[in-house]
């Protein structure tokens, strides 16, 4: 027999909600893209393989970072962001470096510029890392 004091809730308290840091997924492609974000955020933290790629995870600031390297092409992407959220559950996630072609008539982007598309296409290529 449960009592009410037994029973296991299976929703987090709200005061556990409240404890849990905040955590922040990042998914990038590239190694260089890894290291780069890895740098600012983690540079002490150590890099744990999986799969075929590599992920790092730390806190920073207050938050908790988890940043994953995925590999090229947006289902590689797609495969990052899934693994990183089926295994941390971040409060949000980040998909750092997914564009290939920005049509800029004016040549006004510039490097670091934050772009948000009205059109996507989508195609992957194997260019040589896992697919």
């Amino acid at each position: 027999m449960h009592t009410e004091e037994s029973r296991v809730n299976p929703q987090p308290t709200m005061e556990a909600k409240r404890n849990r840091s905040l955590t922040i997924g990042i998914v990038v492609a590239m190694e260089h893209e890894f290291n780069a974000v890895r740098g600012e955020l983690l540079p002490e933290a150590p890099v744990e393989a999986v799969d075929c790629s590599q992920l790092v995870q730390g806190e920073s600031d207050g938050a908790r970072y988890v940043i994953f390297q995925s590999g090229i092409g947006t289902t590689n992407a797609a495969a990052g962001a899934c693994d990183l959220i089926a295994r941390f559950q971040p409060h949000c996630l980040l998909n750092l470096g997914t564009t290939a072609l920005i049509y800029d008539p004016g040549h006004g982007l510039e490097v670091g510029n934050v772009v948000a598309g009205e059109l996507h296409q989508q195609w992957d290529l194997d260019i040589g890392g896992p697919i």
